[in-house]
């Protein structure tokens, strides 16, 4: 924000709790928390109206983002495009549709046809964590005893906190 701050005046503009410089979010030059940051700015969720934050995983429907937990609520197929999956999906849609191949949005009824195919795809292509068996396809992963994990996965077998 670029302005000198008592500590004891850095707080919240809205719930006045302390901030720390590291942590907070700024809106027109105000100081937030990341929760009252995240309620009055982040975009919402087409299903459960909650925040989306930059920290969470998204997916688009209808023009809207949405948890990918909330999908259920509109009984539709959907995948997150990822730029690993983009490829595929334009491959697989050229022999359907060869007047549109460059095209972004697929109908349900594409995504109907290709998900066994992302399936496929993503299966073959990105290692399966060794803690939830779901596949690593961010490509953030940590190897340990010769085992690909998602980071929040390597935790200790005792008190399962991260290693």
């Amino acid at each position: 924000m670029g302005k000198p701050w008592h500590p004891e005046c850095f707080v919240c503009t809205i719930c006045v709790k302390p901030l720390q410089p590291e942590t907070f979010k700024e809106h027109a030059g105000k100081p937030y928390c990341e929760d009252d940051y995240h309620k009055l700015f982040s975009p919402k969720c087409g299903g459960c109206q909650q925040p989306i934050t930059d920290k969470d995983e998204k997916v688009m429907v209808r023009g809207k983002p949405w948890h990918p937990g909330c999908n259920a609520a509109i009984n539709e197929p959907i995948i997150t495009v990822t730029p690993a999956v983009e490829p595929l999906l334009q491959k697989a849609t050229r022999p359907k549709v060869e007047t549109d191949i460059g095209r972004k949005n697929y109908t349900i009824d594409d995504l109907d046809s290709l998900l066994p195919l992302v399936d496929d795809f993503v299966k073959k292509s990105y290692p399966d964590c060794s803690g939830c068996k779901t596949p690593i396809t961010d490509g953030n992963k940590i190897t340990a005893m010769g085992k690909p994990w998602h980071p929040q996965c390597f935790t200790c077998d005792k008190c399962v906190r991260p290693l």
